[in-house]
């Protein structure tokens, strides 16, 4: 699995969080850096923020869909709109915003289950 934030706390959290459940990301600040770690093999899930310099996540998993097809796409973001919903090439679109109350722990959740094949 791969989390790709340009923010480090983000993606740091995202990962730490996994790794509590058992699954392990590996973390990567940019577009750039997940796509070389796509191409090394044995990614089964991408999350990927949306709002990043360079290439943005909606962007980032167009490329994965198109070289990568088997990858779960998961585009996670704070800004989320109807037309990023409509058109974003993920596979799931999970808002970063809420006050937790248990929000934080669904989105763990579901990509725990996501990266392990479950529905």
């Amino acid at each position: 699995m791969i989390v790709v934030d340009d923010e480090r706390w983000p993606r740091t959290v995202l990962a730490s969080a996994l790794a509590a459940v058992g699954v392990q990301a590996v973390t990567c600040a940019s577009a750039h850096e997940a796509l070389q770690e796509l191409a090394a093999g044995g990614v089964t899930v991408i999350v990927s923020d949306q709002r990043m310099p360079v290439m943005p996540g909606d962007v980032l998993l167009g490329i994965v869909r198109d070289l990568y097809p088997g990858v779960a796409r998961v585009l996670w973001s704070a800004y989320v709109t109807s037309d990023l919903i409509d058109n974003a090439p993920a596979c799931l679109i999970l808002s970063k915003t809420g006050n937790d109350g248990g929000h934080g722990s669904f989105i763990v959740d579901t990509v725990a289950r996501l990266h392990r094949g479950a529905p």
